[in-house]
Protein backbone atom coordinates (compact mmCIF):
# COMPACT_ATOMS: atom_id res chain seq x y z
CA UNK A 1 0.00 0.00 0.00
CA UNK A 2 2.84 2.36 0.83
CA UNK A 3 4.32 1.68 -2.61
CA UNK A 4 1.07 2.86 -4.25
CA UNK A 5 1.01 6.00 -2.14
CA UNK A 6 4.65 6.73 -3.02
CA UNK A 7 3.90 6.23 -6.73
CA UNK A 8 0.95 8.62 -6.53
CA UNK A 9 3.12 11.25 -4.79
CA UNK A 10 5.78 10.95 -7.51
CA UNK A 11 3.21 11.28 -10.28
CA UNK A 12 1.56 14.27 -8.60
CA UNK A 13 4.96 15.90 -8.29
CA UNK A 14 5.60 15.23 -12.00
CA UNK A 15 2.25 16.72 -12.94
CA UNK A 16 2.90 19.79 -10.79
CA UNK A 17 6.27 20.29 -12.49
CA UNK A 18 4.73 19.94 -15.95
CA UNK A 19 1.97 22.36 -14.98
CA UNK A 20 4.52 24.99 -13.97
CA UNK A 21 6.47 24.43 -17.19
CA UNK A 22 3.33 24.82 -19.31
CA UNK A 23 2.25 27.93 -17.40
CA UNK A 24 5.66 29.46 -18.07
CA UNK A 25 5.48 28.59 -21.78
CA UNK A 26 1.97 30.04 -22.00
CA UNK A 27 3.11 33.27 -20.36
CA UNK A 28 6.05 33.46 -22.79
CA UNK A 29 3.75 32.82 -25.79
CA UNK A 30 1.30 35.51 -24.62
CA UNK A 31 4.14 38.02 -24.32
CA UNK A 32 5.40 37.21 -27.84
CA UNK A 33 1.87 37.67 -29.26
CA UNK A 34 1.45 40.95 -27.38
CA UNK A 35 4.82 42.24 -28.65
CA UNK A 36 3.97 41.24 -32.24
CA UNK A 37 0.60 43.00 -32.08
CA UNK A 38 2.25 46.16 -30.79
CA UNK A 39 4.93 45.99 -33.51
CA UNK A 40 2.32 45.73 -36.28
CA UNK A 41 0.17 48.48 -34.77
CA UNK A 42 3.17 50.79 -34.73
CA UNK A 43 4.06 49.79 -38.30
CA UNK A 44 0.49 50.44 -39.50
CA UNK A 45 0.48 53.86 -37.82
CA UNK A 46 3.82 54.69 -39.45
CA UNK A 47 2.50 53.65 -42.88
CA UNK A 48 -0.64 55.75 -42.41
CA UNK A 49 1.43 58.88 -41.78
CA UNK A 50 3.43 58.51 -45.01
CA UNK A 51 2.74 61.24 -47.63
CA UNK A 52 1.80 58.78 -50.39
CA UNK A 53 -0.55 56.69 -48.22
CA UNK A 54 -4.10 56.36 -49.60
CA UNK A 55 -7.23 54.56 -48.49
CA UNK A 56 -6.74 52.09 -51.36
CA UNK A 57 -3.27 51.22 -50.03
CA UNK A 58 -4.71 50.82 -46.54
CA UNK A 59 -7.41 48.45 -47.83
CA UNK A 60 -4.86 46.44 -49.84
CA UNK A 61 -2.60 46.07 -46.80
CA UNK A 62 -5.52 45.29 -44.51
CA UNK A 63 -4.83 48.36 -42.38
CA UNK A 64 -8.31 49.76 -42.92
CA UNK A 65 -10.93 47.46 -41.47
CA UNK A 66 -13.76 46.37 -43.75
CA UNK A 67 -17.11 48.06 -43.29
CA UNK A 68 -18.87 46.70 -40.22
CA UNK A 69 -21.98 44.90 -41.37
CA UNK A 70 -22.57 43.08 -38.07
CA UNK A 71 -25.49 45.31 -37.08
CA UNK A 72 -27.13 44.62 -40.41
CA UNK A 73 -26.56 40.89 -39.87
CA UNK A 74 -27.95 41.13 -36.35
CA UNK A 75 -31.01 43.02 -37.57
CA UNK A 76 -31.69 40.31 -40.18
CA UNK A 77 -30.99 37.31 -37.92
CA UNK A 78 -33.74 34.72 -37.61
CA UNK A 79 -33.51 31.92 -35.03
CA UNK A 80 -33.27 28.35 -36.28
CA UNK A 81 -34.92 25.78 -34.03
CA UNK A 82 -36.28 22.23 -33.88
CA UNK A 83 -39.14 20.72 -31.88
CA UNK A 84 -39.18 17.23 -30.36
CA UNK A 85 -42.17 15.74 -28.56
CA UNK A 86 -41.05 13.59 -25.65
CA UNK A 87 -43.20 11.72 -23.15
CA UNK A 88 -43.28 14.51 -20.55
CA UNK A 89 -42.28 17.70 -22.43
CA UNK A 90 -41.59 19.40 -25.73
CA UNK A 91 -37.90 20.02 -26.31
CA UNK A 92 -37.04 23.20 -28.22
CA UNK A 93 -33.48 23.04 -29.55
CA UNK A 94 -32.13 26.27 -31.04
CA UNK A 95 -28.89 27.69 -32.46
CA UNK A 96 -27.38 30.34 -30.22
CA UNK A 97 -24.74 31.88 -32.49
CA UNK A 98 -23.54 35.29 -31.23
CA UNK A 99 -26.74 36.00 -29.33
CA UNK A 100 -27.42 35.89 -25.59
CA UNK A 101 -30.60 33.85 -25.90
CA UNK A 102 -34.10 33.70 -27.32
CA UNK A 103 -37.59 34.73 -26.37
CA UNK A 104 -39.95 31.79 -26.85
CA UNK A 105 -43.56 32.44 -27.80
CA UNK A 106 -46.22 29.77 -28.08
CA UNK A 107 -49.86 29.12 -28.64
CA UNK A 108 -51.67 25.85 -28.12
CA UNK A 109 -55.03 24.28 -28.67
CA UNK A 110 -57.51 26.89 -29.86
CA UNK A 111 -55.49 29.93 -28.71
CA UNK A 112 -55.39 32.61 -31.42
CA UNK A 113 -52.47 34.76 -30.28
CA UNK A 114 -48.92 33.94 -29.28
CA UNK A 115 -48.01 34.49 -25.65
CA UNK A 116 -44.51 34.69 -24.25
CA UNK A 117 -43.64 31.32 -22.82
CA UNK A 118 -40.19 32.21 -21.52
CA UNK A 119 -36.71 33.44 -22.36
CA UNK A 120 -33.87 30.97 -22.62
CA UNK A 121 -30.12 31.46 -22.66
CA UNK A 122 -29.05 27.84 -23.14
CA UNK A 123 -30.50 25.40 -25.63
CA UNK A 124 -32.53 23.26 -25.29
CA UNK A 125 -35.62 24.71 -23.65
CA UNK A 126 -38.15 22.30 -22.13
CA UNK A 127 -41.85 23.15 -22.30
CA UNK A 128 -43.38 21.07 -19.51
CA UNK A 129 -46.89 22.54 -19.63
CA UNK A 130 -49.65 19.93 -19.57
CA UNK A 131 -52.23 19.83 -22.36
CA UNK A 132 -55.20 22.18 -22.01
CA UNK A 133 -57.48 19.11 -21.92
CA UNK A 134 -55.92 16.09 -20.22
CA UNK A 135 -55.60 13.07 -22.46
CA UNK A 136 -56.51 14.97 -25.64
CA UNK A 137 -53.67 15.57 -28.13
CA UNK A 138 -53.15 19.22 -28.98
CA UNK A 139 -51.31 21.24 -31.59
CA UNK A 140 -48.67 23.61 -30.25
CA UNK A 141 -47.03 26.36 -32.26
CA UNK A 142 -43.74 28.03 -31.41
CA UNK A 143 -41.95 31.15 -32.61
CA UNK A 144 -38.60 32.48 -31.37
CA UNK A 145 -36.76 35.78 -31.61
CA UNK A 146 -33.15 36.40 -30.64
CA UNK A 147 -32.10 38.40 -27.56
CA UNK A 148 -28.95 40.49 -27.28
CA UNK A 149 -28.30 42.54 -24.13
CA UNK A 150 -31.86 41.68 -22.99
CA UNK A 151 -33.35 43.29 -26.11
CA UNK A 152 -35.14 41.59 -28.98
CA UNK A 153 -33.05 41.69 -32.16
CA UNK A 154 -33.46 40.35 -35.65
CA UNK A 155 -36.63 38.93 -37.09
CA UNK A 156 -39.04 36.42 -35.57
CA UNK A 157 -38.51 32.85 -36.70
CA UNK A 158 -40.91 30.94 -38.86
CA UNK A 159 -43.74 29.35 -36.86
CA UNK A 160 -43.22 25.63 -36.22
CA UNK A 161 -45.90 23.23 -35.03
CA UNK A 162 -45.97 19.93 -33.17
CA UNK A 163 -48.69 17.66 -31.81
CA UNK A 164 -48.32 16.48 -28.25
CA UNK A 165 -50.18 14.69 -25.48
CA UNK A 166 -48.63 15.73 -22.19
Amino acid sequence: MQQYLDNVKVKLSDVDGQKKTLQGLTKEKNQIVSDAKQFFRNLANKIKTHDSYTQAIGETLGIIAPEDTSMQSINDATPEFWLTALSDHIRVDWKKGIFDGVKIMSKRGNETIFTQLNTDNYSPYEDTRKNLVAGVPEMREYQLIYLLDDKEVGKPSAVKSIVCNL
